[in-house]
Order: C-alpha cells, then structure tokens, then sequence
C-alpha cells in the first residue's frame, strides 16, 4: 500500500511535489509510456539508440546524457518505472520550475546532494591542491548558496545541474557554465545548453557510474568558464531575460502564482468536502 492508496481510502485529492524540472517528468513518463504501453525495454533501448525523441524536448536527446535510473535496469525497474506509474494516479504534480523556463516542456503535458562535509579536505583532493589554491580559491563543506549567488561580485556559476541550482542561479542572474556528476544532471544540462541556450558547456556528458571515462580536462574547464564571463555572450544575456520571467512568474497574478494559488483552493475545497464526510461517519 502506497500513500496515495491511503489518501484515496478517504476520497482526499493527492498532489506529487516533483523536485525536478518539467522536461525530466517528461522524460520519465515517455519512458513509462514505452515499457508499459510499447513493451519496449528501456535500459536496452537506450544503449541502441544513440539519439532519442523526448516529447518534452524540442532536441534529439543523445543516450550519454540520460539519468543512470534509465539506463541501469535494476534502479528503473525497482524504483522509477514504480514511481512514475504512482505519479499518474496522482490528483496533480508540482513541478519545481516556472512556465517562461520550460514551455515546451509544459505544454508537451497539456498535448496529450550537498559537497560531502569532510574533517580534512585534503583527503578527498588531489595532493597538494589546497596549497596549489589557497590564494585563488577556497574549500569549504556546505555554503548559503543562495546568500552568495545574490552577491554582485559573483560573476559565474559552475553547477553540478541539480534543479534548485539551476532555479536559484536562474533567479539570481548569473550565468552558468554546466559540469554534472550523476543521475538525472547530464540531462539537465543538456536543457540548459542545447535547448534552453542559457548555460555554457563544461562537460555535458560526464558521468562518475563510467569508471574508465577520464576527468574534465583544465582546458575545457577554462574554456567553459571563460565562454560565461564573456560579456557579449548569449547565454549569458539568455539568463538574464530569464532572470526577469522567473521573478515575474512569482508576482500575484502571474504563473507560479497563479497556479499555486489554485492549488490551495483546490485542495482547501476537497478537504473540507473529505471533513464533511467524515464528520457524517462520525455521527453515523
């Protein structure tokens, strides 16, 4: 028995808090829609094909930069083809994006960790790192992200691409080179740089599960960030055009007002319904 199982047991509407972003829900549930409606296998699929259509993209999605929970048979199959098809039953999901960011994604529905904290830094870097660094850059474990992307002097971003990242770099205004590590990042940032045009590149398709794939060089490192503090850069002019949607979807009136708002009616009108009910079997 799930959670939605109990809630429908007292006819109470259930919502789904999707931490990531639009076009990720997009990806699971075209996948979703494969197995079960298709019979193909995904994890076999996704090793054939080297380009595959993503109904909440716009862009060929290349297999090196899909989720390792799409790619591992084991992990979709246990856990992610389970939570997707929950996912449908739901009453609603809230997606942790704003309309302006990711519409094609939205309207593609509507057709149809932190850095570890180590005691000593030094073990879980290069020899000699801290003193090669020390006057140019510092280590640290978790950090107010928020508080120090909003500062002025921050002129670049250098995500891992988990989705609040993404929105609080988004929201702050400053531009993002992408590096990601694992899970669903690489897809993220395949958003960011090929289709929203709003990040620059590091290494797209860098994936820790690949034991033998060899680590970013400092070439392309410089590159990438080198590439979003240029001025003249469009992704680095994308994201402040999107720096003003995503603070305008929050204004009353606007989409993620709005919508959330009606997410509270909702939810108080079926509520109070499931309280009448209830207080009804009460006296009974």
């Amino acid at each position: 028995m799930t959670m939605i199982d109990v809630v429908e047991a007292f006819d109470v509407p259930c919502y789904v808090f999707f931490t990531c972003g639009a076009a990720s829900l997009g990806l699971m549930f075209h996948f979703e829609t494969l197995e079960d409606e298709q019979t193909k296998e995904i994890s076999d699929l996704v090793q054939v094909e080297m380009k595959l259509v993503i109904p909440s993209l716009t862009n060929n999605v290349p297999s090196s930069v899909l989720p390792i929970f799409t790619t591992r048979k084991e992990i979709w199959r246990c856990w992610f083809l389970k939570a997707t098809r929950e996912y449908r039953r739901a009453k609603g999901i809230l997606v942790n994006t704003f309309a302006d960011l990711e519409p094609h994604a939205i309207n593609s529905f509507l057709m149809e960790y932190s850095y570890g904290e180590f005691e000593n830094h030094g073990l879980a870097l290069p020899e000699g790192f801290l003193d090669r660094t020390a006057l140019i850059g510092k280590v640290v474990g978790w950090i107010p992200q928020m508080a120090i992307l909003s500062h002025p002097a921050v002129g670049g971003f250098v995500p891992h691409c988990g989705s609040n990242s993404i929105l609080e770099g988004i929201w702050c205004g400053v531009p993002i080179a992408a590096w990601p590590l694992f899970g669903k990042q690489q897809f993220n940032a395949f958003q960011l740089v090929k289709e929203l045009g709003m990040a620059g590149e590091i290494s797209s398709d860098f994936n820790e599960a690949n034991k033998h794939q060899p680590l970013a060089k400092a070439e392309q490192i410089e590159k990438g960030i080198r590439e979003v503090m240029d001025g003249e850069n469009d992704a680095r002019k994308k994201v402040k055009e999107f720096t003003k949607k995503c603070r305008q979807a929050m204004k009353e009136g606007c989409s993620s007002r709005v919508a959330f708002e009606n997410l509270m009616l909702t939810l108080c009108s079926s509520l109070h319904q499931a309280s009448q009910v209830l207080g009804s079997l009460g006296r009974k």
